[in-house]
């Protein structure tokens, strides 16, 4: 009885120490189309992967949550009501950071990134 209650113990510390050895780091991602119309195959580049959604409505937003695996910069590519295909750069990203981002469309291709990263962007 005594074996039975050291192992129990044993295995609860071992499930204990994997549960907090175990954080993802991941950027909540949140894309807002401010302009008239609705952009389509609107995609994000993102260092080893991408996400996408075909089409974001007037005043609409699209969340989504990626974790970075090496490193290099993101970039959107999106087609607006006309047509016209837009691509933008924003941040350097690395493995290891985690916060938000926001991406603020505009149908001209003028858009804003802002984030919050930890540890910050360089």
């Amino acid at each position: 009885m005594h074996l039975l209650r050291i192992l129990a113990i044993l295995f609860a510390a071992v499930a204990l120490v994997t549960l907090v050895g175990c954080h993802t780091h991941s950027i909540n991602t949140t894309i807002i189309n401010n302009g008239n119309g609705p952009v389509r195959n609107l995609q994000v580049d993102y260092p080893s992967a991408t996400f996408g959604v075909s089409q974001i409505d007037p005043g609409q937003q699209f969340h989504y949550r990626f974790e970075i695996i090496g490193s290099g910069t993101a970039k959107i590519t999106f087609t607006d009501p006309e047509g016209h295909t837009h691509q933008n750069s924003g941040f350097a990203l690395r493995e290891g950071q985690e916060g938000a981002m926001t991406i603020t469309v505009y149908q001209n291709g003028d858009n804003v990134w802002a984030a919050g990263f930890s540890p910050a962007q360089k």
